[in-house]
């Protein structure tokens, strides 16, 4: 194995990271509260998204290429957020989780 691509648009600490299972992409959660969403064929950032208020720690992919779900770190009654990376918007908020979600978290949708 050896390194194919570094993506240096972003220097900070990343929460955590999620490649899609049949697309070529990759999500990542970042302690600046950002999500970012890249092309790993073509090692490009495709979007970045800023949640100030919920923050952004732990992230994975859903059943669709844009949409996936990501636990807060700043409002933990709203601890799951469901997010449509098309158009940065939340589709759902899972409430009810009161403790920092601290594993990573598998989301059937099929």
């Amino acid at each position: 194995m050896s390194i194919a691509a570094v993506f240096s648009d972003f220097g900070g600490k990343i929460n955590s990271v999620d490649f899609h299972r049949t697309e070529d992409l990759l999500v990542t959660a970042s302690e600046e509260d950002s999500v970012r969403f890249y092309n790993i064929a073509t090692a490009t950032l495709l979007k970045t998204t800023h949640h100030k208020k919920h923050g952004a720690d732990r992230i994975c992919f859903t059943h669709h290429p844009s949409s996936v779900i990501c636990s807060s770190t700043h409002n933990l009654d709203e601890s799951l957020r469901y997010l449509s990376m098309f158009d940065n918007r939340c589709l759902r908020y899972f409430k009810g989780h009161k403790e920092k979600c601290v594993q990573t978290f598998l989301v059937l949708f099929d």
